[in-house]
């Protein structure tokens, strides 16, 4: 300011004045958002999370609740600190989150920090971040099914185990031993959503096998949440024990009948079973043969045309077709039965050495022979 130039309205002039002048900053440039960055990892199920909020320049008025902005899941609370103490580097701490998605972290565009010199905070796109997900969502079971047919006759049984998502923590002793003699593998896929169980050395006479995994599995998700509704089971029909049979014959031995009957019982149900299982055996000519069901597991073989004296025998073929409801075969049995065919009347000899004597009107024996003279 140049002496002797500066007067009142009077006139007067400027008594005195600096000697040097002063320097003055303005400053015009609107804070901005520098980063909004967080340590947590991906995805979490953490109900907190920590983020730093840099500032291009030292703030003022900042307020969580007023100028920040959570979306995606909900927080009950948010604090903020300044442990450098530069109004520029801030840590935000939300707490109580819940739901599952995105967690935005954003700040508002109508909010009222400023920098020191009053320039209002201008939003770009550094004013928001959405890298952590958040995962509360606990996995399911989306199958737990057998892959092979039942009922069946196989000792290896295949099961499907799946998740709506990868878990951990699935292993082969998480599931109840099928059968005693069993064996059990467990197969996973790249992802660890889809995995396979293998029962091997099944044995069963015909009962519903359960798979069943217990109820302290142990399995979570990749963040922790664990598998909720346990346990979960499954059956498959198993029948690994083949028929077995037994013939008897019917027709009381030794028969002069013309037709013989064998009853034929088996241990369980079958299929397959037709004339041409059964090897026949007669002394004369080739009888027909007559299978009939009588009810539960029993039938009855008939043979008739027979003539002769001799063996009359019923016996299942080794190459037999018959067969339970899951294909085991009945095979060489051994099961057979015969009875006597006798055709031949009884015949008297007499001779010299053995008189008979005739009584008329009298009963008379001779040996082991007894009739009525009439």
């Amino acid at each position: 300011v140049r002496g002797g130039q500066v007067k009142d309205a009077a006139g007067t002039s400027l008594a005195s004045f600096p000697t040097s002048s002063g320097n003055f900053i303005v400053d015009n440039t609107a804070p901005r958002v520098a980063s909004i960055a967080t340590p947590q990892s991906t995805p979490t199920n953490q109900t907190d999370v920590t983020y730093t909020l840099t500032f291009t320049e030292p703030v003022t008025n900042f307020d969580a609740f007023a100028d920040l902005e959570v979306s995606g899941v909900s927080a009950t609370g948010a604090t903020i600190s300044n442990p450098t103490n530069d109004d520029t580097t801030f840590i935000v701490e939300l707490a109580g989150i819940t739901g599952s998605g995105a967690l935005g972290l954003s700040v508002r565009t109508t909010s009222n920090i400023t920098d020191l010199a009053g320039n209002a905070l201008i939003s770009d796109g550094n004013n928001s971040n959405s890298a952590v997900e958040i995962d509360n969502t606990e996995p399911t079971v989306t199958a737990f099914i057998a892959d092979t047919s039942g009922p069946t006759n196989s000792s290896t049984i295949l099961f499907s185990v799946d998740f709506s998502e990868p878990v951990l923590g699935l292993e082969e002793d998480d599931f109840l031993p099928f059968s005693p003699e069993s064996t059990l593998t467990l197969t996973s896929d790249a992802s660890g959503q889809n995995h396979t169980v293998t029962v091997t050395d099944v044995e069963s006479s015909g009962v519903a096998m359960t798979l069943v995994l217990k109820l302290d599995s142990g399995v979570t998700d990749a963040v922790g949440n664990p598998l909720p509704n346990q346990p979960y089971s499954t059956n498959i029909y198993v029948d690994t024990v083949a028929p077995t049979a037994t013939i008897g014959a019917e027709t009381p031995s030794p028969t002069n009948a013309d037709a013989v009957s064998f009853f034929v019982a088996f241990s369980e149900g079958i299929e397959g079973l037709v004339v041409g299982d059964f090897d026949v055996s007669a002394p004369s000519g080739i009888p027909a043969v007559d299978v009939a069901y009588v009810s539960g597991f029993d039938y009855r073989v008939t043979l008739s045309g027979l003539t002769g004296d001799g063996t009359v025998g019923l016996a299942f073929k080794a190459d037999n077709s018959i067969e339970d409801g899951v294909g085991n075969a009945l095979g060489e049995s051994g099961a057979s039965a015969s009875t006597t065919l006798d055709n031949t009347p009884p015949v008297i000899s007499l001779n010299s050495a053995n008189p008979i004597t005739l009584v008329r009107n009298a009963v008379w024996s001779y040996p082991s022979v007894t009739a009525a003279d009439g």
